[in-house]
């Protein structure tokens, strides 16, 4: 299941590990796909806290300016099967995002693995955050519900991977959605990991919860097309012509700049200079 979070600033010590194959600690994500790529822009961490016989590791991260992607490992200390449909009762992280399901794996149930994905709008470098993670149940949300282990996992890391973000040149892109509506890109920045845009909506409809969402897609070289998911928010006022917002669509599995061919913006089809 999905999760919203919001993302806690701390100036406590961090951890992060020296060695370890990126891409192996990152397989339950990708499998054994764009490892080249994986290794190149993924960091180690290994920090890890253990309570009442489990033990949490910060495996590794990936990402770029404005997204990360963070690969956790969930072991039971004494060895024997964690128990199916275990999850957390409570957990403080910040940003918009999401949590993916705790997996127990296949060949050693007494390991699982899950993974984060933040997004923000201004540069994620360098942040020091806790996740703080509390009581493993079973059945979380149901009437079976059961706690296996009380406590808080708490652990403190630094985000710092190398960005692959490279702006694109654009000026005054207007592109129209399947309504008419028109919006204006003012700026992208494309990576490894997904792109960002700064964008104005004309004439916005007014609302109290201000959420934007338009189509996006990458045309890849071998002609392939790959909808992205994502979204953006700006701040409006009633009256206002016009609305700018950020918006962030993230790839599933990392893609190299030079296999794009052009980003596909609400069906308008923007080509890239890959000479450059």
């Amino acid at each position: 299941m999905a999760a919203c979070f919001a993302l806690i600033l701390s100036m406590a010590l961090t951890a992060e590990a020296t060695n370890g194959t990126v891409s192996n600690l990152l397989a339950p994500l990708f499998g054994g796909a764009q490892t080249e790529i994986v290794d190149e822009i993924g960091v180690p961490i290994g920090a890890s806290t253990s309570v009442n016989g489990y033990t949490l590791t910060v495996d590794a991260i990936i990402g770029d300016r404005y997204s990360v992607m963070i690969a956790y490992t969930l072991s039971r200390d004494d060895g024997q099967a964690i128990p199916n449909n275990i999850d957390f009762d409570l957990e403080e992280i910040r940003a918009s995002g999401y949590r993916t399901r705790i997996k127990i794996d296949e060949e050693n149930p007494s390991v699982a693995h899950f993974h984060e994905r933040w997004r923000r709008n201004e540069p994620l470098f360098g942040r020091i955050v806790t996740p703080s993670f509390s009581d493993l149940v079973t059945n979380k949300g149901k009437e079976n519900e059961s706690v296996i282990a009380e406590g808080t996992w708490e652990i403190t890391f630094t985000i710092r991977y190398p960005d692959t973000s490279e702006k694109i040149p654009v000026r005054n892109l207007d592109v129209y959605d399947e309504n008419g509506k028109r919006y204006r890109v003012k700026e992208i920045i494309l990576s490894y990991m997904g792109v960002h845009m700064e964008v104005v909506e004309f004439d916005p409809v007014f609302a109290e919860v201000s959420y934007i969402s338009f189509q996006t897609a990458l045309l890849l070289k071998d002609g392939t097309e790959v909808p992205l998911e994502g979204g953006g928010g700006g701040k409006m006022t009633e009256g206002d012509k016009t609305r700018k917002f950020s918006y962030y669509g993230e790839f599933d599995i990392p893609i190299p700049r030079e296999d794009i061919q052009a980003i596909v913006i609400c069906g308008t089809v923007f080509e890239l200079n890959n000479s450059n």
